[in-house]
């Protein structure tokens, strides 16, 4: 990565531990990911690396982290990058290195926002970003803490607060409403 006008520190950091993570990825990719302690693992160590990026609360779940970040499931990228090693060790491969490498990488985005549309964790963010291609292929540069907070539900509201025992009650302090939560602050402050 470029030393000069680069990622920040944290991004870099990420990638790194994202390097080390999946060192030899392509032999074991495949084994691995048939597993789901190894899954289990893998996300969150990939997702407490990720917290760190987005400046996000820790109790955020990681498949909402990644995607802020823009970085793929560790598992999702070890059959990326089984899928280009098998494709270039081919004698009949056809195409470049570059176009094999963008083949694997719009699998893994179809693979990826298969997992997102249908996973257990961050139903809120999932419901205002439904579309992870669309954010991906934007090239997100990574929200603010304020904005983290509004698109995970964790933070300032006091429906949180509440929850988390920071606030006397969970109501919304300026309109009334019995619950302050990011969905009220956003769409219903009226």
């Amino acid at each position: 990565m470029h030393n000069l006008g680069g990622p920040s520190q944290s991004k870099r950091a990420l990638k790194l531990v994202n390097s080390m993570r999946l060192y030899a990825s392509p032999t074991w990719a495949e084994r691995a990911t048939e597993y789901a302690i190894c899954w289990n693992l893998m996300i969150r160590s990939q997702g407490l690396a990720a917290l760190r990026v987005t400046r996000a609360y820790h109790i955020v779940p990681a498949e909402a982290a990644l995607f802020f970040v823009g970085t793929p499931p560790g598992d999702l990228i070890a059959l990326e990058r089984k899928g280009v090693r098998s494709k270039m060790n081919d004698p009949d491969r056809l195409g470049s290195k570059d176009e094999i490498r963008k083949e694997e990488r719009d699998i893994l985005l179809a693979d990826w926002s298969s997992k997102w549309r249908h996973g257990k964790n961050a139903a809120w963010t999932r419901k205002i970003l439904p579309d992870l291609i669309r954010w991906m292929r934007r090239c997100p540069k990574g929200p603010t803490f304020h904005v983290t907070q509004a698109l995970t539900g964790h933070g300032c509201f006091r429906c949180y607060l509440y929850w988390r025992k920071r606030a006397s009650n969970a109501a919304c302090p300026y309109y009334q409403h019995p619950m302050d939560t990011a969905k009220h602050t956003i769409f219903d402050w009226e």
